[in-house]
């Protein structure tokens, strides 16, 4: 599922050149923080099951041998396996119980809910099933070969065709660009039909494959998930992409899909400018947002 190191795009925007209407900016996105669903090189963290090891589920006796790991984080470690029987491929997020509170794995199981509740789509990964020992949960995804939408951008994959490397007109790349968001948004539609806000959307939580010609696009880790429509947890998710409600916490409450929709603006315009607009929607912390709320219309240009 996961298979770089991914960062925040803020960090990205240090290395590139600023737009017009940053050039006056002293606080281009800095920011460093990342929640612990940022997932680091595997290599630094130690792993819960060496390779080779195969996994079984107790209930079901499906049996997965662990070929790689694909990414770690601070409480969870997500596994290429191999179905034994099958040779089926899958993603197998491995999350130790010792290193979760008894809220922390009901949240855990609250994500599985909300995950399984949603109809299979091809622009969203699909939970099979998960799965308990005792020190362990296992969640059984669908394994995706492609990188997250993060290091799509950061390696510039919208200016040159993927097969022959020439490079786009501007009108072609705006077509990749509207052929990836328009699945973006896809995934996200159904989602929301589906009574569930994501509360985290954001480039590292979407994968792209490019198979016979054709990107697909696929929506994944629904941990901050919600069916709730109004929500009182403030500062949820990740700081560039937060809602301007969501972040600075005005009324008692806020719109969780509205909050979903500002994140996906933000992501198109990581997409189209290889940069996030700002690193904190609160105008107190972060100059170009305050230019932001001075003149909406102009700040892009």
């Amino acid at each position: 599922m996961y298979s770089h190191q991914p960062q925040p795009l803020s960090n990205l925007s240090r290395s590139l050149p600023p737009t017009p209407s940053q050039l006056h900016s002293p606080d281009l996105p800095d920011d460093n923080e990342a929640s612990d669903d940022y997932f680091v090189d595997s290599e630094d963290v130690p792993l819960p099951f060496p390779i080779q090891t195969i996994v079984a589920d107790p209930q079901t006796g499906l049996s997965l041998t662990l070929i790689s790991a694909l990414g770690a984080g601070s409480y969870a470690v997500v596994y290429l396996a191999r179905e034994v029987a099958s040779g089926t491929l899958y993603a197998l997020k491995c999350l130790g119980k010792d290193k979760l509170t008894d809220e922390e794995v009901a949240i855990q199981r609250n994500e599985v809910v909300i995950h399984t509740s949603l109809p299979k789509h091809r622009n969203i990964i699909h939970l099979f099933n998960m799965f308990e020992t005792k020190d362990h949960l296992f969640l059984l995804l669908e394994y995706s070969s492609g990188m997250d939408m993060y290091q799509w951008i950061s390696m510039r994959s919208d200016k040159a065709d993927p097969i022959t490397g020439e490079l786009y007109s501007p009108k072609a790349r705006y077509g990749v660009i509207k052929t990836v968001f328009d699945q973006v948004m896809e995934g996200v539609g159904l989602v929301h039909a589906c009574g569930v806000a994501h509360r985290d959307l954001k480039p590292e939580n979407f994968l792209i494959e490019f198979s016979d010609g054709h990107y697909t696009v696929k929506l994944t880790d629904f941990g901050l998930a919600t069916t709730d429509s109004q929500c009182d947890e403030f500062e949820c998710g990740s700081k560039p992409y937060m809602s301007f409600e969501c972040r600075n916490g005005l009324d008692a409450t806020y719109d969780v899909q509205m909050a979903d929709i500002w994140s996906l603006g933000i992501i198109l315009i990581n997409l189209l400018y290889h940069r996030c607009p700002w690193s904190d929607p609160c105008p107190q912390e972060s100059y170009a947002f305050s230019e932001f709320l001075k003149s909406r219309v102009d700040f892009l240009q």
